[in-house]
């Protein structure tokens, strides 16, 4: 009896437990099935605690709506409370909605921290036209992201650059876009323009600081080693502004086929590969190697290589002298003179070199030089000046003024001298006889050294304009040719032999710089096709000879070959055979 009363005890405790388990169990779904919505001050009625299995069991949401009964919050939690998710909803006249979300990460306390946060907009039919996402690690701002529909329906990404405090455009992998057109393009206060003139292709960055130019050779191609000119010109009200601006611009980069320079080196060498058969691009980066502007440079394929100088015989006061022959695209073994005044050298390829007639150039007849290596020549060479001059600079529209076009520097002029006149703002002035003039200056019509004529210009509409003159050099084969140490020398007029190096018969130009093994500093020459076309046998072979010396080169080295490199010589590629 005392055996079945225990047992009969037993399972009436075993009930009673169950039976207050699932009291609780039902007397906590009945909470939770039973939140107390509350009114706030603003209007808006916020229901707590309503179950909700987002983020696991025996989680909640608190919702909250307007007096529309559009919900405005929700704040989803955890069953520990921890809020997990916020989503907030501001809606507009139409059916347009913002709605930002909010997620939160879990913390090894059981804590939580805001991990993401999200902007949508939609429009009046429902549509996304916008969204921003923010990423947050320990609680501070990461990345920020928007993707969104302009006016033409076409989806566009940005991302937030904290450096500049602006948005900045990426495409899916995340690279930067830079709006514009013709292929150039530039972020926003940049801009970039090119200019072709005088054997020069020249690239015009303009930046917040002032413009940085660049000068190439016009005649680029294909595995050339060229020279070119990096100059920065900084804007200010005062030399301490330029001074502060120029230091700005010293930072940028100039980038042509992950080659690298800036103004601080101001002449720079580059290699153009072998692959490219058009063209490519020349970027601008900022201090940060941030991409702000880019342009293409037209490369070509091939360019036939030239054999003899060329020299110009007359040139102008503050522009471009441009010589042509055989160069090795190394600017810092030419040099150029016109009346004993070395000249800056502004760009260099293997077919010619380009330099600037300075504005202090005295103007008359006198000799240009040009030095490449070890050889010389010369020829007569006259320098003009040009002034342009109006009475008035700023016209209404149907004012008149007279242009008056001056050109000094002609005593004992023999020749005639081609002279072009352009009118740069014909939307603002015309230019009686022609936007584009080509005149012709006869010695009949020169006194005194100088020659005058004038042109009526007509206002179109209120502005300044721009007129240019411009002489446009015949050419003429040197008159004088010989050695860098003033012996005969006919290098690039016909075969001769190797200096130096008997058994080897100069072929031609065409050899590249030597090109120097990654890792070891080694040397060899590369034949290139412009050397194997100048004849059967010839290729492009290694001479040196010591640095600052006037000796003969010899040969070192057969092409395609290695060599180390002794820090005493200076070393070049000869298309001889």
């Amino acid at each position: 009896m005392k055996r079945k009363s225990r047992i009969m005890t037993s399972l009436l405790s075993l009930l009673l437990i169950g039976s207050l388990i699932l009291s609780a169990e039902i007397g906590e779904i009945a909470l939770a099935q039973k939140p107390v919505p509350v009114k706030n001050a603003d209007g808006t009625t916020t229901t707590p605690g309503i179950p909700n299995e987002k983020y696991g069991s025996k989680g909640t949401v608190d919702e909250t709506t307007d007096a529309r009964g559009r919900v405005t919050k929700r704040v989803w939690k955890d069953r520990r409370g921890n809020t997990m998710e916020v989503e907030k909803t501001k809606y507009g006249m139409g059916n347009e909605k913002e709605v930002t979300t909010t997620l939160y990460n879990p913390l090894p306390n059981g804590k939580t921290e805001v991990g993401r946060e999200t902007v949508t907009k939609t429009d009046v039919v429902g549509n996304e036209i916008l969204t921003e996402t923010t990423i947050y690690e320990n609680g501070k701002e990461i990345t920020k992201t928007k993707t969104e529909i302009d006016r033409r329906g076409k989806k566009r990404t940005y991302r937030w650059d904290r450096a500049y405090g602006e948005w900045e455009e990426v495409d899916a992998n995340g690279t930067p876009v830079i709006s514009g057109q013709g292929g150039s393009s530039a972020a926003q206060g940049f801009a970039v323009a090119r200019e072709a003139s005088g054997g020069l292709d020249t690239t015009i960055f303009s930046t917040p600081r002032g413009k940085i130019r660049v000068n190439l050779p016009n005649d680029m191609a294909a595995g050339d080693t060229i020279s070119g000119t990096v100059v920065a010109e900084p804007e200010g009200k005062n030399q301490n502004d330029r001074a502060q601006n120029e230091g700005e611009l010293n930072g940028y980069v100039v980038e042509l086929e992950k080659q690298q320079s800036s103004s601080i080196q101001r002449n720079i060498t580059l290699a153009i590969p072998v692959a490219i058969t058009t063209s490519t691009y020349m970027i601008l980066k900022d201090k940060k190697g941030k991409e702000v502007a880019r342009t293409p440079v037209p490369v070509a394929r091939t360019t036939p290589p030239v054999e003899e100088f060329d020299l110009p015989t007359t040139g102008q006061q503050g522009r471009p002298v441009e010589v042509r022959g055989p160069l090795d695209g190394d600017s810092a073994t030419t040099r150029i003179s016109v009346g004993g005044n070395d000249l800056e050298i502004l760009a260099e390829s293997p077919r010619q070199v380009v330099a600037r007639n300075p504005s202090g150039q005295p103007v008359g007849p006198s000799e240009i030089e040009v030095r490449e290596k070890d050889q010389v020549v010369g020829g007569e060479f006259r320098t003009l000046g040009i002034q342009l001059s109006a009475p008035k600079l700023n016209l209404l529209r149907g004012e008149q003024t007279t242009l008056t076009v001056t050109v000094t520097g002609l005593e004992g002029l023999k020749e005639s001298v081609p002279l072009e006149l352009e009118n740069k703002s014909s939307n603002v002035i015309q230019m009686s006889g022609g936007e584009v003039q080509r005149l012709t200056i006869n010695s009949s019509q020169v006194q005194g050294g100088s020659y005058t004529t004038e042109r009526p210009l007509t206002g179109v509409q209120p502005g300044a304009f721009s007129i240019t003159g411009t002489v446009i050099s015949s050419r003429q084969r040197p008159s004088s040719v010989k050695g860098a140490d003033g012996g005969a020398l006919t290098t690039g007029l016909g075969a001769q032999k190797a200096p130096g190096t008997p058994g080897y018969t100069i072929c031609g130009a065409g050899c590249q710089l030597p090109a120097t093994e990654q890792g070891s500093g080694r040397v060899r020459c590369i034949t290139t096709n412009a050397c194997k076309g100048r004849g059967t046998g010839c290729a492009c072979h290694m001479f040196r000879r010591p640095i600052k010396s006037n000796k003969d080169y010899e040969h070192v080295e057969n092409p395609e070959v290695y060599v180390d490199r002794d820090a005493g010589y200076d070393y070049v590629c000869r298309c001889v055979k």
